[in-house]
């Protein structure tokens, strides 16, 4: 990514604040418009550069636990049925809170309060107006049964309930890493456009075997170990000085090459 550098000064405080862009200028909202600011997880380092007077400073930014989605919408027959038993109960509590609370404890035992909490809300009566207003005994028919909502059901019942693979989601539309020195910009980096929501985990779907040089790696994590494929996705392999092997998407990836005056104060500071 091109970094948008300065001339290196003989003192750090001869930097004159830089013409900034667009990007770091607009109004992103009013100031009276609340804005949420999700957490994530920064690393940088030094990578040396064929000049040896110059390195770069390579920040990443990965997604925090807030953004890794892996919620599965679909329901097993299983969650429709002990779903359609939960209403049928509501139904008979008629409104008396303890046998209420009876109905959605046997939802919990079957499955974790989330989930449960999931089935509920997907299966909800569409016709909530027909709910009884007095008790109905279990030895007596409901006069008008709940119509459950038309919930999607998991179209490979045979696969369990991990039925596609995590995803990182409600990614920003780009990154942007500044860098200062005394209260004064000295340099910024502009990311691509964050153009996919890339895969964190496998995809139980997938029917790819291991060969003799190659692991069982489906196409949407292909990318975490094939270098050509992380290139054509936008995704870039980094191998820092312990020899560890990073593979992130190329967004969130930010470089700044920062002159040596500079990184010389950024070193005697840290």
């Amino acid at each position: 990514m091109a970094a948008q550098l300065l001339p290196p000064p003989g003192d750090l405080l001869s930097f004159a604040v830089p013409a900034l862009p667009p990007e770091l200028t607009a109004t992103v909202a009013q100031s009276d418009a609340p804005l949420l600011m999700l957490p994530v997880r920064l690393e940088t380092r030094f990578f040396p550069l064929p000049d040896p007077a110059n390195q770069e400073l390579r920040v990443r930014v990965y997604p925090d636990q807030v953004h890794i989605d892996s919620h599965e919408p679909a329901l097993s027959q299983d969650e429709f049925l002990w779903g359609q038993h939960f209403w049928q109960q509501i139904w008979r509590a008629g409104r008396v809170e303890a046998a209420e609370r009876l109905a959605w404890q046997q939802l919990c035992d079957r499955f974790d309060a989330q989930r449960a909490a999931w089935i509920a809300r997907a299966l909800s009566p569409t016709n909530i107006g027909d709910w009884p207003s007095a008790p109905v005994p279990a030895d007596k028919p409901l006069t008008i049964e709940p119509k459950l909502a038309p919930a999607v059901m998991q179209k490979d019942p045979t696969g369990g309930t991990w039925q596609r693979a995590p995803l990182a989601r409600a990614m920003p539309q780009r990154w942007i890493a500044v860098a200062t020195a005394r209260g004064a910009l000295v340099a910024y980096g502009l990311g691509a456009p964050v153009d996919r929501e890339p895969a964190v985990g496998p995809n139980p779907q997938d029917t790819v075997a291991a060969t003799d040089d190659q692991p069982a790696i489906d196409e949407g994590m292909r990318w975490m170990i094939d270098f050509n494929d992380a290139e054509k996705h936008g995704l870039i392999r980094i191998v820092d000085e312990s020899g560890d092997d990073y593979l992130y998407p190329k967004a969130f990836f930010r470089a700044i090459a920062l002159p040596q005056a500079v990184r010389k104060a950024v070193l005697a500071a840290a």
